[in-house]
Parts: C-alpha cells; structure tokens; sequence
C-alpha cells in the first residue's frame, strides 16, 4: 500500500495584485451611479503571485506482494514469501553466476531539492531486514540503501563491494564511481579500503569506500537474526543520519547496548540531482554467500517549493464616463448590474484562488443594499 501527494499552500500575495483589487473594489462602491462599462481612461496592472508547495512522498510496505507494483525489481531481486530479496537464496545459483546482485527501488522518483527555492527535503525511512549467511562464517557481501539521479539502473559490472552501486572493473572505479549515489552502506565483507575487518555500517558518498563507519559487532547474522535501520536526513542542519538496532523497540535495543549510530554531514544539492531514485541494492562474490531480505519499508519526504505566476488585469484609474438611462434603451439598473458583473469577472480572473469568496460577499451585501 502506497502513496504519493503534495500540497498547495498560499503564502505571498505580491502587493500589486493587492493594489490591483483594492482599486476594483474602490471604483466599484464608489461609482455606483454609472450605467456604462470601462472607458478608455484605465490603468494597467502587472504583478506576480507566488506560492509554496509541499511536494510530498509517503508510504507504507508492511509486506511485499509480487503483484504490486510499485516496486521496481532489477537483477536477482524480487519479492518472495512477502519479502525483498535482494540476491538469490540459492547458493548454488550464486556460484554457478559468480555471485548475485540486485536492487528494489520504489518506482515512482523522490524530489529532493527545489532549483527555484534552493530548498531541500527533509526524509525519513524505517526498514527492518534480515541478512541471513546460513551459519557461514566465509559471507558476504551486504546491501544498502541508496539515493542515485532519476532512471539509475543496475551498472554492468558491480557485484561483490558494489553493492549494485557503482562498477568496480578496477580499484579506481569502486573509490571513484562516475555514477553519482548517497548510500548508507551493511557492510558484511572487510574489503581492503574499509576501517573495520568485521561487519560494519557506513555512508559512502560515489564511493564504495565510506566517508564516515562504525562496527556492527552485534549483528548475528550467521544466525539471520531480524534488525531494524531508521535512517533520516535533516534538511536545516543537512544532516544524514542512521540507527541500527536487533529490535524495533528502540528503548530495549538501547537498553541492552545492541546497537549502532552514525551521522554524516552532507549537502545533497551538491551531489545529486533534484529528482532521485531510492531504494535497496545488494550484493554476493562468488563463494561468499549470504541472503539479503527486506522485511517492512516505510518512507516520508517534504520539500518546500516555490511557484510564481504572472498576471495583467486593467483596473480602474478614474471614473468612467456617465450615460444616461435613455441611451441605447438600456434600463439603468440592468446596465449597472452587468457593467459591475464585467468588472468582478475581471478582478476574479486575475485572483481567483486568493479574493473569489470575497467577491462574492461583497457582491452579495452591495445587492442587498440595492
């Protein structure tokens, strides 16, 4: 079950537009006695309107039904049993193909900064996840979860350290990917660039070798042992930041001293495109072998965006010319009612979303009045 939605929100009305209608509103009280429509004699009004938007991303996976589909599946991955597997579970399969490698991403692109506003989103995410090396004490090589630009997809050659990430045809390539990518990294194999030679998190940044670690001396996975992950950024202090704990119960992970915390400061406008592709990637060598399974997966996001519109709408800078009731044959007050309809008409168009539901007041009382 999934969903996606934003939200429009009013915060800036330029003080032109509101010259513009406290001019049509005036005119309009004022010169009640005129008959005709708008003379030559009037004013040019040009302004603009701006507003925010709240572009928003929100959804929940408590399983993974094979017939949803908004989950895009590359490689070995798939959903099975009501899970993400991200590499095979066969481990003959994974030696018969020299490892495994997949990725699950979520099918629809988050927008992670505005080019307008310069503005950044705030997100969250909370998985829980199960590395399983059936009690193998030769495993790797783990997964992660990964923000890349907009239509990334699975690179040729990006098994083993790369968890699907990067290609890693040579040392180079894997410490200097030409593909753009933030992740926060599972690390179950002590490749020769990591800090710690045992299990261990981090957060790489177009690198598999990560800017920032620490051990995961708990993990159990040779047990295949359940763990939950919250990872958050904060948008004000461009902080990027992960819990990692054997239990969803954050009081009683801290409790017993099972988990691990990392943050990293991070502006992702300088690293990323405003709209990115998000999900999980993983990765077996050879005879390293080990299953990677997602559980449940939930994400937020909010971004603060700003839209402007232009508007041109004449107002009224004098009186209008007077006519008599006689002329033309019109009756006075059927001239006056449609003369002043034309001039709501245009104030209307001109702000439609900010002063309808005044105008129609107004129009309302000064009808009364009548």
């Amino acid at each position: 079950m999934s969903q996606l939605w934003g939200k429009e929100e009013w915060t800036d009305i330029h003080p032109q537009l509101l010259a513009c209608f406290a001019n049509a509103v005036v005119a309009w009280w004022k010169f009640p006695r005129y008959n005709s429509g708008i003379n030559s004699k009037t004013a040019h009004c040009c302004g603009w309107l701006s507003w925010r938007f709240t572009d928003t991303t929100v959804f929940k996976f408590p399983i993974f039904d094979p017939n949803n589909h908004d989950i895009l599946y590359e490689g070995d991955a798939c959903a099975s049993n009501n899970v993400i597997q991200l590499t095979t579970n066969q481990q003959d399969n994974a030696l018969k193909f020299n490892g495994s490698v997949g990725r699950a991403t979520y099918t629809k692109p988050v927008h992670l900064w505005d080019k307008a506003s310069g503005n950044l989103a705030d997100f969250k995410t909370h998985f829980s996840f199960v590395i399983d090396t059936q009690k193998q004490s030769f495993h790797g090589d783990g997964f992660a979860f990964f923000l890349a630009p907009n239509g990334s997809c699975l690179p040729n050659v990006s098994g083993g350290g790369g968890y699907t990430l990067t290609n890693v045809l040579s040392r180079n390539q894997a410490l200097n990917s030409n593909i753009p990518f933030v992740a926060v990294e599972f690390d179950t194999f002590p490749n020769q660039w990591d800090t710690y030679r045992s299990d261990h998190v981090g957060i790489n940044v177009n690198s598999t070798q990560s800017q920032i670690s620490a051990p995961w001396l708990w993990s159990d996975i040779e047990n295949g042992k359940r763990a939950e992950a919250w990872i958050s950024y904060d948008s004000s202090s461009k902080n990027l930041s992960l819990l990692l704990t054997d239990d969803d119960d954050c009081g009683a992970a801290l409790s017993s001293g099972n988990f691990t915390s990392l943050s990293y400061t991070i502006d992702l406008r300088e690293n990323l495109p405003e709209w990115v592709t998000f999900g999980f990637s993983g990765s077996t060598n050879g005879s390293s072998f080990e299953i990677h399974n997602i559980i449940t997966w939930n994400f937020s996001s909010s971004l603060q965006t700003s839209q402007t519109k232009n508007y041109y709408t004449p107002v009224f800078t004098s009186p209008p010319t007077p006519i008599s009731s006689n002329d033309h044959g019109h009756d006075p007050e059927r001239s006056k009612n449609k003369t002043w309809l034309w001039v709501v008409l245009g104030v209307v168009g001109c702000c439609t979303s900010v002063s309808g539901t005044a105008l129609v007041k107004i129009y309302c009382c000064k009808s009364g009045k009548n």
